[in-house]
């Protein structure tokens, strides 16, 4: 844990430096008589000036995934294996903070290997078309 502290506090001199670049853009607005933007628009702004034309995009297997619904949701035999601790297909919701669930466990039988607690999670996968809590 303490190999990383520089990532925060070179994070928290790139929020430093975000907001007082806002502090100084406000009044220069002002001044010229023109409303300011939000603080939210000017990070987002800012951001898209930084990374200009580097986006990649992700041609991975994940962005073009369709799940199969078929394999998923037929009554074969499907092993459990542990591997590294991902976040849950069924109960992880990462938009909603303290929402976000990790399990190591997950379905090796399954095309995607979907992460899966064991119990309610895996059951709610299997047998329900629309699984997600």
């Amino acid at each position: 844990k303490s190999l990383k502290w520089w990532r925060k506090l070179f994070f928290w001199g790139m929020e430093m430096c975000i907001v007082n670049s806002y502090v100084l853009y406000t009044p220069v607005k002002k001044i010229n008589n023109e409303k300011p933007m939000s603080h939210l628009k000017f990070v987002k702004l800012l951001v898209d000036q930084l990374v200009g034309n580097f986006r990649q995009y992700s041609t991975s297997r994940d962005s073009i995934y369709t799940p199969n619904t078929e394999g998923r949701l037929n009554n074969h035999l499907h092993i459990i294996r542990s591997g590294t601790k991902e976040d849950c297909a069924v109960c992880s919701n990462r938009k909603i903070p303290g929402e976000r669930r990790q399990t190591h466990y997950f379905c090796d039988t399954c095309i995607e290997k979907p992460r899966l607690h064991i119990g309610d999670c895996f059951e709610r996968y299997r047998t329900l078309d629309d699984y997600k809590m």
